[in-house]
């Protein structure tokens, strides 16, 4: 994956979030009638669902230990990043 894919993949997820969508099936985002064109015109929902499958930020062998103080380790680096980027801006 290049590096404006992920930016799309990043984007569509912060758009969903936006549109407080995060409590609906990822690919209702996709369906024709009811959601945004944006969706379908940045990327496929194959490869949205290959990407959500396998990208992984962090090492799933210390997980559960760093799990026991930090419930967002999965992804506290990447989002720690972005929250820097966004007080620069």
């Amino acid at each position: 994956m290049d590096e404006d894919k992920l930016y799309a993949f990043l984007g569509l997820l912060i758009t969903a979030g936006h549109l407080t969508w995060n409590a609906k099936n990822y690919r209702s985002f996709w369906d024709p009638l009811y959601a945004l064109q944006i969706f379908s015109a940045t990327m496929w929902l194959t490869r949205f669902e290959n990407t959500i499958r396998f990208l992984r930020f962090d090492d799933k062998t210390t997980r559960s230990e760093r799990r026991k103080a930090d419930k967002l380790c999965p992804i506290s680096d990447v989002w720690e990043a972005i929250n820097k980027n966004l007080e620069r801006q």
